[in-house]
């Protein structure tokens, strides 16, 4: 059984029943297919197609996966800053690509846990806090 398989087959009540790291688009689709099923229970009842209906554990996790996926893009969102910069983005940028001025920009990268500010001697030297 493939990582994949294993993740599938995941039952997904709650944000931490998701391993990390997931992958966001795994995680999109299996909230997608609840969310399907869930959006079926709006369909008349003699509706003449076999269809499958949402249930509370559908809602659950799509709550979940939601919840889960919103921690993962915030997570994401100082770390994706840390890399584009040392790969060479410039302020201007940045700060353009997260619809935020240069000084919030720079904030969002004060604000990184310290494992995430050991920057390569070449970033170091472009960069200002």
């Amino acid at each position: 059984m493939t990582e994949y398989d294993r993740w599938k087959a995941l039952q997904i009540r709650r944000p931490d029943d998701v391993p990390g790291p997931t992958p966001l688009r795994w995680q999109a689709e299996k909230a997608g297919e609840h969310a399907d099923r869930l959006s079926n229970n709006r369909l008349p009842a003699d509706f003449p197609h076999p269809v499958e209906r949402g249930t509370a554990d559908d809602a659950l996790a799509v709550l979940a996966l939601r919840e889960s996926i919103r921690r993962d893009v915030e997570a994401g969102r100082g770390s994706s800053l840390h890399e584009a910069m040392t790969l060479g983005a410039t302020w201007t940028e940045t700060a353009a690509a997260l619809d935020v001025s240069t000084d919030e920009a720079r904030q969002l990268l004060r604000d990184l846990p310290p494992c995430w500010r050991r920057w390569s001697a070449a970033a170091v030297a472009r960069v200002v806090l």
